[in-house]
């Protein structure tokens, strides 16, 4: 859509544009698209080159801050859609869900599949007037399809999102300790526990302890990094396990003064390094099963840590909801997108800088 030949850039509006009017429709046109999510996106699209097929994973059964996973295939029959915006079922979306499940309930479809219709038909009469792609494909008279834009609700996900219940059932992970989070929401514990103490007590404690030490809201992969026990200079995985956090606070010089956690640990089978070594890569099957077996062994002895474990998992399960709202205000921004700033801004920071 954002292309130099169709005359739109993703950067700010230029100074030498033909008047403030055009700069103004192409600022709020970047604005309102730095806002939608990905399914009002979808719905304006003229054509749609890749289908994705996503398959949700639920709490209780996988990771609860990374919810399954996407695959994309190229749409072999990209007919341009002569009446936008496009209907649910035909803007190249499809689920993947287990039985008896309902997908709106999930938090990660607040930020993948959520509409606003005055967005969607806001973002469509914008598009339809600077684009010059959609221009020459419309036209200037085009008229906006009310019944496709009726069916989009004020806010919320759209009905007839075309989903596939699928018979499987996934175990469940074998310890409370193998559930992890990804970085932003693990930032945003301890955000929360700065914030919201009595909600939040653990990650309150936890805040108090590291906050001295790291800049949580403008560098919290280095506080991840340190929990996975990576080396700086090592790849950082997302996502930090809920065993990390609790032996990284119980390993803490600080933590006999000032304790985050407070059950007590006497007794309790010793767990691995934060970072366990990766499996080689030559190893057969039969080393291979052998080594699962210790693992699974292993795993079910690091079971008596679970009630230690669940209190953290509690606390970060409740910021789901909170994380998905947020991403949908802030989804979907293009790579590079910066606020403008004013002259006096800039002047304000280069003088700090």
């Amino acid at each position: 859509m954002f292309q130099a030949e169709n005359l739109m850039s993703l950067g700010p509006p230029l100074a030498a544009e033909a008047s403030l009017g055009i700069q103004y429709q192409r600022a709020d046109l970047f604005n309102t698209m730095a806002k939608a999510t990905d399914m009002e996106k979808n719905l304006i699209r003229a054509v749609t080159p890749v289908i994705r097929i996503s398959r949700l994973v639920y709490s209780g059964t996988g990771q609860f801050s990374f919810r399954g996973h996407s695959i994309g295939f190229a749409n072999g029959a990209m007919d341009v859609a002569w009446n936008l915006p496009r209907t649910v079922d035909k803007c190249g979306t499809h689920l993947i869900c287990d039985p008896g499940e309902n997908y709106k309930n999930d938090p990660e479809m607040a930020r993948l599949m959520h509409a606003r219709r005055a967005l969607v038909h806001h973002l469509l009469c914008l598009t339809l007037v600077l684009n010059s792609g959609y221009r020459h494909a419309y036209g200037t008279s085009y008229v906006i399809s009310q019944e496709n834009l009726d069916a989009i609700p004020e806010s919320g996900i759209p009905d007839g999102i075309p989903v596939i219940f699928e018979d499987k059932q996934i175990p469940a992970l074998a310890t409370v300790g193998a559930y992890s989070l990804n970085t932003s929401v693990l930032a945003l514990w301890f955000e929360a526990g700065e914030s919201d103490p009595e909600d939040y007590p653990i990650a309150s404690r936890a805040y108090n302890l590291i906050s001295s030490d790291y800049n949580i809201a403008l560098d919290s992969h280095a506080l991840a990094q340190d929990i996975q026990g990576n080396p700086r200079a090592a790849p950082m995985q997302e996502m930090t396990k809920i065993s990390q956090i609790v032996s990284f606070f119980l390993r803490h010089p600080k933590h006999a003064h000032a304790p985050v956690i407070l059950r007590s640990t006497d007794g309790l089978p010793q767990r691995p390094a934060p970072a366990p070594a990766p499996a080689p890569k030559n190893e057969n099957r039969q080393q291979r099963d052998a080594r699962k077996s210790v693992l699974a062994a292993s795993a079910s002895a690091l079971k008596r840590w679970d009630p230690i474990d669940q209190e953290i998992l509690e606390e970060v399960e409740q910021l789901r909801f909170l994380h998905a709202g947020r991403s949908l205000t802030e989804s979907s921004k293009p790579s590079g997108y910066v606020v403008r700033r004013s002259e006096e801004e800039r002047h304000e920071a280069n003088l700090a800088g």
